[in-house]
């Protein structure tokens, strides 16, 4: 529940880029990649939870053993599999194909891959509608490129609406204009939540 907490500290534009799957510049990565560290940071100082803190500071760099008798390199590893299975997820990959591509790339330790297979993720409908700018909300998903009435690229297909991304386009429909109407997926999941891997693993 606490090895995302880092990002609090981390741009919402560049959180954007990573949940739509866009590609990173070096400041970017940089920038993205201190988290872990900020989160260690903020825990530490927290009775009980230094050595929580030491497995999310050590969540990105988690190696691939299978005999790790270190309590940190065991929820290091867990926390690294759990964030990178669900991130696949969230990117419309299907379990199986997903696992597969991360058992492919010979990062992660099997064994905790072998725990996936257990979890069961709810597919999620979605409904594509028209709207202007002032009806977005967050969590929908854009459908195609978002401009302004000046050809600038101003929302990319697949990225997800935050509140950030609502208040910047409301300020370009001001400033410059918006080409409207938006297209946008809105998601709606079965009514049991699911089950994702940081909850299970």
């Amino acid at each position: 529940m606490l090895s995302q907490i880092g990002c609090v500290t981390v741009p919402s534009d560049i959180l954007d880029k990573i949940h739509s799957a866009q590609p990173l510049d070096d400041n970017e990565k940089s920038i993205f990649a201190s988290h872990s560290a900020v989160a260690h940071d903020l825990l530490v100082k927290i009775p009980r939870l230094e050595l929580v803190a030491n497995m999310v500071a050590a969540q990105r760099n988690a190696g691939n053993a299978t005999n790790d008798s270190d309590p940190v390199g065991i929820g290091a590893g867990l926390l690294r599999v759990a964030a990178d299975f669900d991130e696949l997820i969230m990117r419309g990959g299907e379990i199986h194909a997903v696992l597969s591509k991360m058992r492919a790339g010979g990062r992660y330790n099997p064994l905790y891959l072998s725990s996936l297979q257990e979890v069961h993720v709810e597919q999620a409908e979605a409904e594509a509608r028209a709207i202007n700018v002032a009806e977005l909300r967050k969590g929908m998903l854009v459908n195609a490129d978002v401009f302004s009435t000046k050809g600038l690229l101003l929302m990319a297909k697949g990225q997800e609406v935050t509140e950030a991304t609502i208040a910047r386009l409301m300020n370009c429909k001001r400033s410059v204009g918006v080409v409207e109407p938006i297209s946008v997926l809105i998601l709606r999941t079965p009514s049991a939540a699911p089950q994702h891997a940081m909850a299970t693993l």
